[in-house]
């Protein structure tokens, strides 16, 4: 069984003492975020579990338990996000310079052949223009290539709760000349900076411009982090272009406290504050089932 923690939030960055506490129990309770009422129990006893995968942006929470982790055994790795929008859009997330130095710490503990940089999802919007992807996109690989091996990209899906915020802080969906001229310098600069791109869920079609359909829950990278082979095969609950593997994810829809305002993840930002104040890093679910 592979666990992704966590799609739905940003366990590494506020739950750290609950996930290891977890993993000291042996076991999680997952809400289903359709039906309240019903609540799964998740081994994360070592046998059971083939491989972690640590979705975040700044993993400060978890980053003091990784070694007891390691010595667990529990084979894992991160997909870091990296992207640097104005506070407009990410309000709440660390300055760059406290993200960066935080993903070279982790390369230096995990190495760096264990860390996927996502730089996702690419938006427009006001101030942030194609010229602003390509500058940053560069910047950020200036400073983190030898701490990662690839770099997976996506553009924003402008899902329904999106649309009212999108018109009120001015962000698009990229035309696709855009897209064109973004994909095209994106594969040019990491293949300066020796890095392997690849799309997530994208439905524009950009391996005319040397970026190929990937996936985050990897088949090739899990089994070689594991030491397994997995069968292929599509995760049948994500969306349909997505590519990655069958995982049981046990984080919480609303919970992340960064509020970046494209996030599908999370649709109201005092929701999610309220939630983090009832989370109890000792209870078997991350947030009690409320609702």
């Amino acid at each position: 069984m592979i666990i992704s923690a966590s799609r739905r939030t940003d366990i590494p960055a506020f739950y750290g003492r609950w996930f290891i506490n977890r993993v000291r129990e042996g076991f999680c309770e997952v809400v289903n975020p359709f039906n309240s009422r019903q609540i799964s129990r998740i081994s994360l006893l070592r046998p059971k579990v083939d491989c972690i995968v640590f979705w975040t942006r700044f993993p400060v929470s978890l980053e003091r338990y990784l070694p007891e982790l390691s010595d667990r055994g529990y084979p894992f790795y991160f997909l870091f996000t990296v992207v640097a929008y104005p506070k407009s859009l990410e309000p709440r997330l660390p300055e760059l310079n406290r993200r960066v130095a935080a993903l070279t710490r982790l390369a230096d503990m995990i190495g760096p052949h264990r860390i996927v940089w996502r730089y996702d999802p690419i938006v427009l919007a006001r101030g942030v223009d194609v010229r602003y992807h390509l500058d940053t996109f560069a910047h950020i690989a200036e400073l983190i290539a030898a701490s990662v091996r690839s770099v997976v990209i996506s553009f924003v899906d402008m899902y329904r709760h999106l649309k009212t915020e999108a018109a009120r802080i001015g962000m698009l969906e990229p035309s696709a000349a855009a897209v064109e001229e973004i994909a095209t310098g994106l594969s040019q600069i990491a293949l300066d900076h020796g890095l392997q791109i690849q799309s997530c869920a994208e439905k524009n079609q950009l391996e005319s411009f040397g970026i190929t359909p990937g996936a985050c829950i990897d088949h090739e990278l899990v089994s070689r982090i594991a030491g397994k082979d997995f069968v292929k095969g599509k995760d049948p609950s994500q969306r349909k272009l997505c590519r990655c593997l069958k995982s049981r994810d046990i984080g919480v829809y609303n919970t992340c406290l960064f509020g970046c305002r494209y996030c599908y993840a999370t649709k109201n930002g005092a929701r999610s504050r309220e939630r983090f104040r009832l989370h109890d890093a000792n209870a078997p679910e991350l947030i009690p089932p409320l609702e």
